[in-house]
């Protein structure tokens, strides 16, 4: 049997941004309930509009948020390549597609294998040149990602 991997639990290390109302289940659950259970600190969102600047004050460790910020986050990313250049496009994508597969193998995720008669393998670590790919593109094009929500984030 593989190696389990999994994401650790709150610690008192950690630290989120809340914004979520604390009277919806999800927010009160995870940010009140889960998070200061655990000793974590937290930075109250001033408000929707202000989301992305109080990301860069609070630099959180966790996140969690719905699907909705998810979308605004995706729609951001895709309408930021749409409107570059060509070799900015590809560059982006190149950098998407490693840091996925990077982050599959990473956390121990499952995938199809199409070469294999079972249904499911662990996520393969990346070859030689596309470690060395993601470590460029990470650095030029993924860390401005990371770095729109504080530069911190280990799960969100």
């Amino acid at each position: 049997m593989g190696k389990q991997h999994t994401l650790d639990f709150p610690s008192s290390n950690d630290r989120s941004l809340a914004f979520l109302p604390w009277a919806h289940s999800y927010g009160q659950t995870c940010e009140l309930w889960c998070l200061l259970s655990q000793g974590a600190s937290m930075g109250i969102c001033r408000g929707i509009p202000h989301i992305l600047d109080d990301l860069q004050l609070v630099k959180p460790t966790l996140l969690y948020a719905v699907p909705t910020l998810y979308k605004k986050v995706h729609d951001g990313v895709i309408n930021t390549m749409n409107n570059a250049s060509p070799i900015q496009q590809t560059l982006m994508r190149s950098a998407l597609r490693l840091g996925k597969a990077n982050a599959q193998h990473q956390n121990g995720s499952r995938v199809v294998d199409d070469d294999e008669r079972s249904d499911r393998v662990v996520a393969p670590p990346l070859g030689l040149v596309d470690g060395l790919k993601h470590k460029i593109l990470d650095d030029i094009v993924l860390s401005k990602i990371r770095n729109r929500f504080g530069g911190n984030l280990r799960a969100g």
